[in-house]
């Protein structure tokens, strides 16, 4: 079986009660390698296998 990636490292980019703080915007801007989840408010980084 081929892996398609390494670690995962997943961070939560919003408040306790669910509200977007809009940070995942200016993290995936400013880090190579660090992708968006669809709702904004996780962003991920993903090593190669």
């Amino acid at each position: 079986m081929l892996l398609s990636k390494g670690f995962e490292i997943e961070m939560y980019t919003g408040t306790p009660q669910g509200e977007i703080v809009g940070l995942s915007d200016q993290i995936v801007a400013s880090l190579d390698g660090f992708v968006r989840e669809p709702d904004s408010r996780n962003v991920e980084y993903t090593t190669a296998p």
